[in-house]
């Protein structure tokens, strides 16, 4: 299942949580946001590698640690992950 949420130093982190315990979650391919300019007055998110040198790998984030979860993931956001971790591109609409 695939979470949002925020860790208590302000990063906000996206991935698909694997397992649950009553103190912690096993996220695969955790992502985290950054907002970039993408024009003089335009900005947008970027979706980096929560590890740099564990990209693809399993992570266990301690409850303790996240401070908030989002209750529903922007529609957007959810197929921008999709993308960066599997390649595949959703399509919208057909014609």
């Amino acid at each position: 299942m695939l979470k949002l949420f925020t860790l208590t130093s302000g990063k906000e982190v996206i991935g698909d949580c694997i397992s649950e315990s009553n103190d912690t979650w096993t996220i695969k391919y955790p992502l985290y946001l950054h907002i970039i300019q993408q024009a003089a007055d335009t900005y947008g998110l970027g979706l980096y590698p929560y590890s740099p040198s564990n990209p693809e790998g399993k992570h266990v984030f301690k409850l303790n640690l996240i401070q908030s979860e989002s209750l529903e993931i922007p529609n957007d956001l959810n197929e921008s992950y999709i993308r960066e971790t599997t390649g595949i591109s959703i399509v919208s609409s057909l014609r």
